[in-house]
């Protein structure tokens, strides 16, 4: 059955509901009640047997299911779970002529919505029931999508953490050995290639963190037009190969105050909607545009001007005037509860209101959808008056530092880095490990050089540990992790040092001579 015919009950607002049910005595009894239901919005599809149930149910997708347990092919629990079996997303209301309160039971534990005895309901009820366990499934779907995609942040802040550690030693070693090479070294041009895909890979990784930040909070002035384009890449990835992506952004800034992290979330979600909407392939497009004063009547009411349009368009199946009055309601969804089609959109809407903004969707059958996000634009901003920090006036130093460093191909890396330059190293695998060294040591050592996210003894733990044993030690924080993945316990105060993996040699080691030499504003 083709995707239009699956889904005219959602364009009709009518429920499309399988009633399996072989007693036509019932069966009348339930269509008369329905029929003088004002509004029951429930359209039935009868099957008198088990094995025509679920020759239905390859067919068509069905928002219910209203079963009799008890049936010529099948009887009692098995009839539950064989329908259970068959369409384990779809929500299963139990109708059956027996009062037997242990089966009531027993179908409720394994997941029906509700079980209702025949002879003790009416139209209003069972309309009343069947829409209410709907609704139930798909707050369900929507909870358990939640869950998954919470799950999903947290793994791609650990992939992104592990890359990260990865980068900082690939792209060390490259800045360390091309110094000593040729510039027509056939080796150095090697080098080379590895170092700028490094440095690609870091803006991929970037990326990956901020589509999957879970902190907000920071607003900035953001030129959308450089943003997508910096996510190009990364959105290929999120739309099946027989789908087209363009971008249409003007060559000049467009800038807005937003959330990055959170724009970058919007766009990836929107262009995730519009691929499922496109099965069997298409076109996606995604524009970006100044919308002026004398464009009104091409923005929501209320829209304050200038203000830039960032749009997704589709050449998808498309949705009726209905659907798009519903489609930034909480949890509404436009697809069958086994896709993710649609969920997020109400996310992505309280988002563009946050931050000023207004969104809406252009669409019919067959034609495809629009959604454009409006923001207020802002001016350009204004360049920092605030000089850069100059270079120290040597990178070397003879001061013994404390790295501490749980992957040890990293701390092996940043050990050789500052070897090199003269200063005399210790190293720990661990916290516990680097405070006995502290403890062992005293003030012998003038600088702790530590990763923040640690087994044992976190760094942030280890830092205030070493305080007590040398009240007036320098720090320099170390992570793979973003800001935003950080776990709370381990927040450091506002005036701390942090390097961020992947970093070079000439970074790190500025950043000790710095805050070794008392300037740790300017040492990150």
């Amino acid at each position: 059955m083709g995707k239009d015919a699956k889904n005219r009950n959602r364009q009709t607002g009518q429920l499309k509901v399988l009633l399996v049910e072989d007693n036509q005595a019932d069966v009348e009894l339930i269509r008369q009640g329905m029929a003088d239901t004002p509004g029951g919005g429930l359209e039935f599809v009868l099957a008198d047997s088990l094995a025509r149930a679920n020759e239905l149910i390859r067919q068509t997708r069905f928002d219910a299911i209203l079963l009799d347990l008890f049936l010529p092919d099948c009887r009692g629990m098995d009839t539950y779970v064989n329908m259970q079996t068959a369409c384990p997303t779809v929500p299963i209301v139990v109708m059956t002529g027996i009062d037997d309160r242990e089966l009531a039971i027993q179908t409720i534990r394994r997941g029906a919505q509700d079980y209702l005895v025949k002879g003790r309901i009416n139209g209003e009820v069972i309309s009343r029931v069947m829409q209410y366990s709907i609704e139930r499934s798909r707050l369900h779907t929507q909870l358990r999508m939640i869950q998954k995609m919470e799950a999903v942040s947290r793994m791609i802040g650990g992939i992104a953490h592990d890359f990260r550690n990865q980068l900082t030693v690939i792209k060390g070693y490259c800045e360390m050995i091309l110094p000593t090479l040729r510039d027509d070294d056939s080796i150095r041009q090697a080098l080379d290639e590895i170092h700028q895909a490094a440095e690609r890979a870091g803006k991929l990784t970037s990326q990956m963190s901020m589509l999957s930040k879970t902190k907000t909070g920071v607003i900035e002035t953001l030129d959308l037009a450089k943003a997508i384009s910096d996510l190009e890449s990364l959105l290929r990835q999120l739309v099946p190969r027989d789908i087209e992506l363009q971008l249409s952004i003007p060559e000049g800034p467009v800038y807005v105050l937003i959330d990055p992290g959170l724009f970058q979330q919007a766009i990836a979600n929107l262009v995730i909607n519009a691929g499922d909407s496109m099965p069997n392939g298409g076109r996606l497009l995604i524009g970006c545009t100044s919308v002026q004063e004398n464009h009104i009547q091409d923005v929501p009411k209320g829209l304050k001007l200038p203000a830039a349009a960032v749009s997704v368009s589709d050449t998808g199946v498309g949705m009726d005037s209905k659907l798009i009055a519903d489609l930034f309601e909480p949890f509404f969804i436009t697809q069958s509860t086994t896709r993710t089609a649609g969920i997020g959109l109400s996310v992505v809407s309280a988002l563009v209101r946050q931050f000023w903004g207004d969104i809406k969707a252009d669409s019919a059958p067959g034609k495809g959808t629009t959604i454009t996000m409006y923001f207020p634009k802002v001016a350009r901003p204004q360049p920092s008056a605030e000089p850069k920090p100059a270079a120290p006036a040597s990178i070397k130093g003879s001061e013994t530092i404390l790295v501490v460093e749980d992957e040890e191909f990293v701390r092996t890396l940043m050990v050789q880095i500052l070897t090199h330059c003269g200063y005399k190293v210790m190293q720990a695998g661990d916290g516990k490990e680097g405070l006995e060294i502290l403890e062992r040591l005293g003030g012998k050592i003038d600088l702790l050089l530590t990763d923040i996210v640690m087994p044992v003894m976190n760094g942030m733990e280890l830092a205030m540990a070493a305080k007590k044993v040398i009240p007036k030690i320098p720090v320099i924080f170390i992570s793979g992790y973003s800001a935003s993945h950080i776990p709370n316990r381990m927040q450091l105060p506002s005036d701390a040092v942090m390097i961020d993996k992947p970093f070079v040699p000439r970074q790190l080691v500025m950043a000790v001579r710095h805050v070794i030499d008392g300037d740790s504003s300017r040492g990150a």
